[in-house]
C-alpha cells in the first residue's frame, strides 16, 4: 500500500515538473553588452531601450577589465 502512495506521489511530481518547464520555456532571456566609456544607468537604459525595443526588461553598467559596457536584459523570442 506504501509504495503504491510513494508511487502515485512520484507521478505527480513528474507531471509538474514536465508542466513547469513546458511553460517556462515560453520565453528566454537575452542580453547584449554596448561600449560606453562615461556610462551612466540613464544613457545605458536609453540605448538599450532603442536596441532592444518593447523587450527590454533591465540595463546596468558594468566595468570589466576592459573598460566600460552597457549590460542590457531582455526577452528573447521562442527558439522554435
Amino acid at each position: 500500500m506504501e509504495a503504491k502512495a510513494m508511487k502515485n506521489r512520484v507521478i505527480i511530481v513528474v507531471a509538474m515538473v514536465v508542466g513547469f518547464l513546458i511553460l517556462a520555456l515560453g520565453t528566454v532571456e537575452c542580453h547584449c553588452g554596448i561600449e560606453m566609456p562615461n556610462c551612466t544607468p540613464a544613457k545605458c537604459t536609453n540605448a538599450c531601450k532603442l536596441v532592444q525595443h518593447e523587450k527590454f526588461k533591465s540595463a546596468s553598467c558594468v566595468v570589466p577589465p576592459a573598460g566600460n559596457y552597457c549590460l542590457c536584459l531582455g526577452d528573447c523570442p521562442p527558439i522554435n
